[in-house]
């Protein structure tokens, strides 16, 4: 059989499982803005996708490769800044032992297709903000930080995607022929 995995949404909010900065394991203080520490303690399979985005920490990154974290583990991953004017914790959600470790407690969504190209594409951090700040801009999300998660208090551009989402909801639930879906905007296959 298929092995069950649990997503980074469902697995964020679980005990044991943890996005932290990195960790430096005693042999350094320096800042890392590329990589994170994803600890798995918990019994569950993760399966992380390359563009989840985490907010928390001294800013919300987004992930850079598609992984499957096993349990019981502890390692590094490789992610990109979605915030440029923060480096600092401001995560009301975390406890003061979360944010005394810098720890990652919300999920945002997996980020655009311009964003996501633009991690794949080149692996250049200017060119994942300035497609975070093309996204931002054009969903008039704007964010003290240019935070990617602005996105989510653009109201007006958040009312429309939630409307659009309700029509889906639940539609295609009972069609056993249906295994996938494409999204497509125009003649371009957007995922």
């Amino acid at each position: 059989g298929l092995a069950h995995f649990k997503t980074l949404a469902e697995s964020i909010k679980t005990p044991g499982f943890r996005i932290t900065e990195q960790k430096q394991f005693g042999r350094s203080n320096e800042h890392t803005y590329n990589l994170l520490t994803v600890q798995n303690k918990s019994q569950d399979t993760v399966y992380i996708l390359s563009g989840d985005v985490v907010t928390g920490g001294k800013q919300d990154r987004v992930i850079a490769q598609d992984q499957i974290v096993m349990p019981g583990t502890v390692r590094n991953m490789d992610v990109f800044c979605v915030e440029q004017g923060r480096w600092s914790s401001n995560d009301s959600l975390a406890g003061p032992s979360q944010q005394k470790l810098y720890a990652f407690s919300g999920y945002y969504s997996v980020a655009s297709p311009k964003v996501r190209q633009a991690i794949q594409r080149t692996g250049s951090q200017q060119e994942v903000w300035a497609a975070v700040a093309s996204v931002t801009e054009a969903n008039g999300a704007s964010s003290k930080t240019s935070t990617y998660a602005a996105l989510e208090t653009a109201k007006d551009q958040k009312n429309r995607r939630d409307a659009y989402l309700r029509f889906f909801d639940g539609k295609l639930d009972q069609e056993p022929q249906v295994v996938g879906m494409v999204a497509v905007c125009g003649d371009q296959i957007l995922g």
